[in-house]
This record gives structure tokens, sequence and C-alpha cells, in this order.
């Protein structure tokens, strides 16, 4: 019934919007002088960037910069489009905005999205050629002809919000330039109030996540930068205030957005900062609710930021998009260190932004610490070494994201990724895709394809469809601390417990300083299970199996080393670019396949049981590396060894505590001991003894 009810407000809504296209604007807009007069002329509301600062804004591009808006305009201008990472696509007969290329919908969407338009009218700003502005108000003005309202482009709401950004871009840089005609600023202004009339109309209340999310950002924006806009002002309020009650909502106090896509937090924080930046440009106070989870929302983009400058990949997303705009470390402010950021030169976009001016949204210096903890979040990270050539370790403990919206969360509970010395090594697999090829959709959202246990060939929350899925997960943080050379995280989730014999996946991480990594994975339950652990590695190395070892060549040079032990034979097994399975690729782009090496340890064994994953860095003292491990009733017992040190550890089962470890005993339930290099000792309740001179 409600979507029955839906359906009729949206066909009443768009005769109306039908209506008012064939209105002339002067009647819907009265202000007095012709509208393209109007919103050439007038100062105020401000956009990010003044016309002032524009000129010299374009001239600090850089000319690689300068040099890739011209080529890309010039595609452009020759109708050929490159989008998603797909072979590019020539019109040879004007713009056939139905084509799905590929039978790809989100290329179709991309075109729709009009960028491209922006970028056309950036390169004639650059390079001083009208061409490139006048191809731009052409298509635009075919656009509003071809696609009105109650045809496709206008069907999904959060495509319309995020093309009425798009189209304020395209305003007030076009206005600035003579070529850009006043049919495409009328086209602008009719598209932008029928937008508003649209996402104000069809607000996604039913689809809570990062699309109500930008849709009422959209929505105030509207309202703020066109006042004279017929309800404007309700738009604008009406947006601000369901902001405030999304944001609180949907993003954890300290500032993930519970989605728990790491591409949709990029998303969600760009949208934000826009909206900031628009107050800001206007003097109008940005509330105080919306300050805070933006502040740590973007402490969070900034703690998950690689070394290789890159962003993790957590859940569904891509490493870039055409609606990702903004150079997110460069407006971290007072987040990375001074010298971090001097070789780092801000987007266009960015400065456009910021207009220019103090890009800082952190209003004082914020420090990096090496761990960091998001325990609302669900994930934690290790760092060590300098910001662009040293190691991090990034976990998720979190749920697969929000249970009225779980479309876009992967059943990656418990996984992981790490950098050594500046380059991935383990990574998530990323998405592929969430509108075609559902196999490979339904692939890249199972546990099989993150860094993490899969128990009985499940996935630890069923998945059904392209976004659905059951009965979460339910992860939980045991324990997180962090010394000068040792770091400990201790988690598990319950997302095996449904099975007929119900089991408990456990993850302890311990970092142990120079020496490397160590991943200890229980199964604490009841009966016999089939387990599988896969570690995804980056498509530049090369997996060499060893007899009692693994590993990792990046060329002829050795990366990394890689030990295991179990209690259980191990089968191993290596698969690379496999169809059946499909196993060993990764998907950082959209519809874009990349074959990758994955190492699959697997076996049947009766719980509680155990399998120990030791990641060694290449370098000398650490060609030989020994990794011992052995259980009791009490709990697990480790021992990793290289020329620099020794580090020990004891992990007692869920319900018990204390017991000895090499030359170790505590009676507390964990307890990690290094010897050599850096000696240091980390226990919990309890405490720790040496029972024999050493």
């Amino acid at each position: 019934m409600r979507r029955l009810l839906g359906n009729l407000e949206r066909a009443l809504l768009t005769r109306r919007l039908v209506t008012l296209v064939k209105r002339p604007l002067e009647e819907l807009i009265p202000v007095g002088v012709p509208i393209p007069v109007h919103f050439r002329d007038r100062q105020t509301p401000s956009f990010f960037f003044t016309w002032d600062r524009l000129r010299g804004l374009l001239r600090q591009s850089a000319p690689a910069e300068v040099l890739s808006l011209i080529q890309k305009g010039e595609d452009f201008r020759r109708l050929v489009f490159s989008f998603r990472s797909r072979p590019p696509v020539t019109f040879s007969n004007g713009v056939d905005w139905t084509l799905n290329a590929l039978e790809d919908p989100d290329w179709n969407a991309d075109l729709h999205r009009l960028e491209w338009m922006v970028t056309l009218v950036l390169a004639a700003h650059v390079s001083g050629e009208a061409r490139y502005a006048r191809e731009a108000a052409r298509w635009l003005c075919d656009w509003s002809f071809q696609n009105p309202p109650g045809t496709a482009p206008w069907s999904d709401p959060f495509e319309v919000a995020q093309r009425a950004n798009t189209l304020c871009w395209l305003l007030f840089l076009g206005r600035e330039h003579r070529d850009f005609t006043d049919e495409a600023v009328e086209a602008c202004i009719r598209v932008l109030v029928l937008s508003a009339f649209w996402i104000h109309g069809t607000l996604e209340y039913g689809t809570p996540n990062n699309h109500l999310f930008i849709e009422t950002i959209r929505l105030a924006q509207i309202g703020l930068l066109f006042p004279e806009f017929p309800r404007a002002g309700e738009w604008f309020r009406k947006g601000m205030s369901l902001l405030e009650r999304e944001v609180l909502r949907q993003v954890t106090t300290d500032g993930v957005h519970r989605e728990r896509s790491s591409f949709y937090q990029r998303m969600t924080v760009e949208a934000l900062l826009e909206l900031f930046f628009l107050c800001r440009a206007n003097s109008l106070r940005f509330p105080e609710v919306l300050s805070w989870r933006l502040e740590a929302m973007l402490l969070f983009v900034m703690g998950i930021f690689r070394p290789d400058d890159e962003f993790p990949i957590l859940g569904d997303g891509f490493r870039s998009d055409i609606l990702l705009r903004y150079d997110l470390p460069s407006l971290g402010g007072g987040i990375f260190p001074p010298s971090s950021l001097e070789k780092r030169q801000s987007s266009l976009y960015t400065r456009l932004l910021t207009n220019g001016g103090n890009n800082a949204v952190l209003g004082s210096q914020v420090p990096m610490p090496p761990v960091q903890v998001w325990k609302e979040g669900g994930v934690a990270v290790f760092r060590s070494g300098d910001a662009h050539a040293g190691n991090m370790l990034l976990m998720d403990f979190g749920p697969l994201g929000m249970e009225e919206a779980p479309g876009h969360g992967h059943a990656d509970c418990l996984s992981l990724e790490l950098t050594v010395e500046g380059r991935p090594v383990v990574v998530d697999p990323g998405s592929y895709s969430w509108r075609r090829a559902p196999a490979l959709r339904r692939a890249f959202r199972g546990t099989l394809a993150h860094n993490t246990l899969v128990v009985d060939g499940k996935d630890q929350t069923p998945l059904h469809g392209f976004f659905g899925a059951g009965s979460f997960a339910r992860p939980r943080l045991r324990r997180l601390e962090g010394g000068t050379g040792i770091r400990c995280l201790d988690a598990s989730h319950d997302g095996y417990r449904r099975l007929a014999s119900p089991v408990v996946h456990r993850r302890v991480v311990i970092e142990t300083g120079s020496d490397g990594w160590i991943i200890v994975d229980m199964a604490e339950g009841s009966g016999s299970h089939w387990f599988q652990l896969a570690w995804h590695f980056h498509p530049r190395l090369a997996l060499q199996l060893n007899k009692e070892s693994a590993t990792l060549l990046e060329g002829e040079s050795v990366a990394l080393r890689l030990l295991s032990s179990a209690k259980w034979p191990v089968e191993v097994a290596r698969y690379r670019g496999c169809r059946d399975p499909f196993l060993g690729w990764v998907s950082w782009e959209s519809g874009q396949l990349e074959a990758a090496d994955v190492l699959i340890l697997s076996g049947n064994c009766t719980a509680p049981c155990w399998l120990v994953s030791a990641f060694v860095p290449s370098g000398s003292g650490r060609d030989r590396p020994v990794l011992e491990c052995d259980s009791d009733e009490k709990g697990l017992v480790l021992s990793f060894r290289t020329d620099f040190g020794l580090t020990s550890a004891f992990i007692a089962w869920s319900g018990s505590r204390g017991g000895s470890f090499g030359t170790w005993e505590t009676d507390g339930t964990l307890a990690v001991v290094r010897e050599g290099a850096d000696p240091e000792i980390l226990s919990w309740d309890g405490s720790v003894r040496c029972f024999q001179p050493r």
C-alpha cells in the first residue's frame, strides 16, 4: 500500500512539473528583469567562489591539471565519453541520452549527471577557447529539452539531487563566460527549480541511507542559493531540519557513517562540506550538531587514509567516482603534520570550494596517533613509520551496515587490510558493480571475498539479492591496547551461532614492532566444521608457495613472508583470475576486474580450534622467521621468532584464564611478551611473570 501511494504521489507531482515546464520562467520566478540578466548580474547569495577570485584560482592550476582539463574538454566537445573505466563511446550524430553503453546503467547515469559539461566550461576558462563553453551550453539545452520530468533521468531522487548540485556548478561557472548562452542559463534555472520541487516531493524516507542524507543537503542548498525560487525558504528549512535528524541517525558519535562504506563516507562528507562552505560564504550559522559530526567524519576519513595516498575500500565502493570532487587530505587541516601536506597541491575543485582561502575545516591541530579506534564505528588502525612510507593495519570489527538499509554493506566483519612500507599488501577486493552481474555482485559482497574466516562455506551474515541481508553478525570489541612496540586488538562476532553446531569467530591481532604482525583466528564453540581463511593480495604481488611458508614477490624482490600454523592439517590453495570458483580478482573501479593472488587456507576441525598467520616484512634479520603454536584446555600458546627478538603470547579460551607460555606465565586472559630488541610486556586483567631464569 505504501508503494502504491508513493507511486500515485509521484505521478501527481510529475503531472504538476510537466505543467510548470510549459510556463514562462518569468511567471515562476518574477524578478523584474530577464532571467539570464538577473542570474548573471546578481552578487548574492554567493557560491563557493567569487568572480574576482575565479581567474586567480584557475591560474594556480598546475600545468598537468590544465592539460588534463583541456584534453577531457576536447573529448567531450567531440562527444567522446569514457565513464566507469569503460572503453570510450563516441556519438557521431548528437548525444543519445538513452544509451546504456555495454548494458551498464551506471554508465548512463554518469552521462546524465552532466559533470562533463562542468569540465567543458572549466576547459573554456583555462584555455580561453570559447568553443568549449558553447558546446556545454548547446548540450545542456538539448538535455533539458530531451529529458523533461517524467522521463528516466527523473526517476531516481538521488540522481536528481546530485545533478542539481552539478547544475549549480555549471550555472556559477558558466554565467561568467560570455559564450555560455542565455538559453543555457535559463535551462539551468528551469531544471534547478523543477529539481527542487521533485526532491522535496520524493525524499527517500524509505531508503534512509546516503540517499536521504544527500537529498536533504541538496534541498537546503537550492533553498539557500536561490531565494527567488517559490518555496525556497521552506526548502532550506526542511532540508536543514531533516539533515540534522539524519546526521544524528546515520553517523556514529565517532564519525563513521553507519552504512560502513568508505566510499559513501567520502561522498556524504563531501556533500556536507559543500553545505558547510556555502553557509560560510554567505555568513550563515552552520548548526553545531552538523559541525561536530562533520569534524568527526572528516577525522575518520583522514584516519583511514593509507600511506600510498589511497583510501581503503570498506563495503561497497570504488576508488574514484564522477561524484567525488575534492582532495579531502588537503581539507584535513591540522590532522596531518605540515611536512606531509607541503608536497600536496589541492585540486582545482578543492580550491574553488574554499575560494582559495583557509581550507582547514578542523579548528585546531589534531595529531595522528599511532593507534586509533572508532569503537562505535567498528574500525581500528595501527600505524608506524613515516606518513608516506610507513606501515598501516586497518581492522574492521563493526556490523555489516544499517539494518534498515543494508544494501551497501559487505559480510566482512573482522577483515583487515595491511600496508607495508607505504605499499598495500593485504587488500579488500572491492565491489565490481551493484547493478550488473548478480553472481559477481554476490561474490564481492560475500565473506570469502574478504580477509576473514568462513565457516562451513557460509557468509557470516546471510546475503540475498543485490542489496539484501539477513540477521547481522553482531561484533564485539573485547580489548585493544597499544604499547610502544606491541599493539593488540581482540574482537569477535557471533555470525556463525546460527549453525547447527554454533561457533564464535574471534580474531586477535598482535603487532610486534619491526618483526611484523600475528593474526590469530579462533573458532570457539562445538562440532566439526569446514574452515576457510582467505588472504587477498595486491595485484602487483606474486604469491609463491613454499614448503612451510608463502612468499610475496614484487618483481624479483621479496615484499613479505607469510607463515601459518593451525590445529588441523591445512590445505593450501592459490587462485589468480579464476572464474570457477570465482576467486583471485580485485575490482576497485566500477565494472573493472583485475587478476590478483588470493591464498585460501582450509580444512576440517572440531571446535574449539585455531589458525595463526604471521606476516613478516622483508629485510635483514627476518629471512628465517619461525612461528610455533600449541593449545590446551586453557588456551593458545604461540611464539614468533626473528633475529631481532622473540614474541610470545597466551590467549585464553573464552571463560578460561591463566596459563604458561614459553618461560612465562600469567593469571590473566591474554598476555604478550616481547624479548630482544625493544622488550615489552602487555597484559590484561592479570599479571605476567617469568618462572624460569633467563
